[in-house]
């Protein structure tokens, strides 16, 4: 049986990449993710709202890519809203 438990670096490893090699490495990957909350992070702020949390803009952000990256699916048992 295989583990689906991921490593998580110590935070006293003086190997682990900082903060800002993560950042890079993730961004580099998916440079839209980061354009894509500055964006929806600046409309809120239009809108007026003082705070937000990161957490929720990329649980947004999350969700509306996975719609628009979903494969389609049809047949019975598919469902639209």
């Amino acid at each position: 049986m295989t583990s689906l438990a991921t490593h998580q670096p110590s935070l006293f490893d003086p190997d682990a990449e900082t903060l800002e090699e993560r950042f890079e490495a993730a961004h580099t990957a998916n440079p839209g993710v980061y354009r894509e909350l500055v964006r929806r992070a600046r409309r809120l702020k239009r809108l007026g709202l003082e705070r937000y949390s990161i957490k929720g803009l990329f649980e947004v952000v999350r969700y509306d890519r996975g719609v628009r990256t979903a494969p389609a699916r049809t047949g019975s048992g598919s469902t639209t809203t």
